[in-house]
């Protein structure tokens, strides 16, 4: 959650037009969902796919609840990898967030 607030913020900073964000904002949400291996694993879709899930927060994050709840290893990946990959990209977003909301508060 914190991952996308900060994006948003980002963008919501970067862009400072609702009506030109919505619709960037829902059509890369339904991709990302699709892509992250929330409703099957993603790396029976094939190579392709599954190394552009690796851009999306929301693969680690399924590979992290799959385990958590399940037990189940659903990435290739190490939970402790895909852990470390979401708070690399929280602290990504929060520097970035911060840095554009300081930006556009000094107008």
């Amino acid at each position: 959650m914190l991952i996308f607030t900060c994006l948003g913020g980002l963008l919501g900073a970067l862009v400072w037009r609702t009506q030109a964000v919505v619709p960037l904002v829902f059509g890369l949400a339904m991709p990302f969902y699709l892509d992250s291996g929330a409703l099957e694993p993603i790396r029976l879709d094939g190579e392709w796919p599954w190394r552009l899930a690796h851009l999306s927060p929301a693969y680690y994050a399924v590979g992290v609840l799959q385990h958590a709840f399940h037990g189940l290893q659903v990435t290739p990946e190490s939970v402790r990898t895909d852990l470390l990959v979401l708070v690399a990209i929280a602290a990504v977003g929060l520097i970035a967030a911060g840095g554009a909301l300081r930006r556009v508060g000094d107008r």
